[in-house]
């Protein structure tokens, strides 16, 4: 995989732990993306979510989503990418949509492989947007196939410059390599991301001003 390069976009990956954030701050410590946990599971909400949301467009930082994956079966998938979808539709995304899978469920790399296929087809499908999948090297080792890198990845790896081999991607367009970093502005510790330009959405639309199908009704 390749190394973090001085290039890249700076990040930060926020939720409702990360505190009251001082965005003004954040922007002039040199952060250019903010990805802010909207949903996770079948129905939980980041508290923190508008908040984040309004305070980081206020000063013109770049925005994405992540949802947090439970799911267990196929059915539980399709929620949950319901439930993200419904949860982030009235807002901006300058960045692909995330799916940040971590746990297994004590289910098999072949399970787990289709069930985040499931999820990120079904996200494409609400909204036309695209899609990153978020997880760990040593994650991906242990519960992923092939199948699954048709999606782009978002790794995380604390410790190094160069992401550890993991089998399934060779390369990444997101890199987490700190889960107690500091920036300025944010009370307490912080993850520290580098992003590839693949990260951005092509032509910055805001998906809320599409109609999008949920559970047959036009938002």
């Amino acid at each position: 995989m390749q190394s973090r390069n001085s290039s890249n976009y700076k990040g930060i990956d926020v939720s409702h732990w990360s505190g009251n954030i001082d965005y003004k701050s954040v922007l002039e410590s040199g952060v250019d993306i903010v990805y802010i946990k909207a949903s996770e599971g079948k129905s939980y909400i980041d508290p923190m979510l508008h908040t984040n949301y309004i305070n980081a467009k206020s000063q013109g930082l770049l925005i994405g989503f992540y949802h947090f994956f439970r799911a267990s079966s196929e059915s539980d998938a399709i929620a949950e990418a319901h439930h993200f979808v419904n949860t982030i539709k009235s807002y901006k995304s300058n960045c692909r949509l995330a799916l940040d899978i971590e746990v297994n469920n004590g289910l098999n790399k072949s399970t787990i492989t289709n069930l985040c296929i499931k999820f990120l087809e079904e996200v494409k499908k609400l909204t036309d947007i695209d899609v990153v999948i978020y997880t760990y090297t040593s994650f991906i080792k242990g519960n992923f196939n092939k199948k699954i890198n048709i999606y782009p990845l978002w790794i995380a790896h604390y410790g190094v410059s160069t992401p550890d081999n993991n089998g399934i991607w060779d390369n990444w367009i997101g890199f987490q390599y700190s889960e107690s970093g500091s920036v300025r502005g944010i009370p307490g510790k912080v993850d520290l991301d580098e992003f590839t330009s693949g990260i951005l959405l092509k032509d910055n639309d805001s998906f809320n001003e599409k109609s999008i199908n949920i559970n047959n009704k036009i938002l």
